[in-house]
């Protein structure tokens, strides 16, 4: 969605990371239910994207820039969080979510199928789907057609941030290591 609204986002490596990191300390070392801790994950991903978002938008920084600024200090996130060392000792119930199966389908696949979906309808079949490919093709036309060119573009980082949160979530369930 990014790449298609005409952006970058170079802190998609360090995001995954951090989600891992933060699920699974807050499993581990906060003893929160792993929904729980899941949920809180995906906001504090979400929250990255609308901070990468804002920094495109508002500060007007050029998105190659911004993102691998957030890049960096995602990663010296992680770091401190986890002291350098890996977080392990994830309960056996998270573990599902990565390496289970339903019907003898992954579960990841499973996953993947259903954000692969929602992603299409979004793109193809919504109003907001159109307005990402009119700023990507042209945002200064878009905005003259009366659309929220900012407020379009901080959505697709919340959604990009988002999708990171989920895929590090599976990563960190795969790995059973938050790291």
């Amino acid at each position: 969605l990014i790449i298609i609204a005409a952006g970058i986002d170079l802190s998609v490596g360090s995001l995954l990371a951090l989600t891992g990191v933060i699920c699974a300390q807050l499993m581990v070392k906060w003893g929160l239910h792993p929904i729980a801790a899941i949920g809180c994950t995906l906001a504090v991903a979400a929250f990255v994207g609308l901070l990468n978002g804002l920094l495109v938008v508002v500060a007007e920084i050029p998105p190659l820039t911004a993102t691998l600024g957030t890049m960096t200090a995602l990663r010296g996130v992680a770091f401190i969080l986890t002291a350098g060392l890996p977080v392990y000792g994830l309960p056996d119930s998270f573990a599902m979510i990565g390496q289970g199966y339903f019907l003898g389908i992954p579960i990841p696949v499973i996953i993947m199928a259903v954000i692969m979906t929602f992603g299409w309808i979004f793109v193809n079949r919504t109003v907001y789907g159109r307005y990402i490919y009119g700023i990507g093709g042209n945002a200064e036309a878009t905005r003259l057609s009366g659309i929220s060119v900012k407020k379009n573009t901080v959505l697709v980082y919340v959604l990009g941030g988002l999708f990171t949160g989920i895929a590090g979530v599976i990563a960190l369930s795969r790995i059973s290591s938050g790291q």
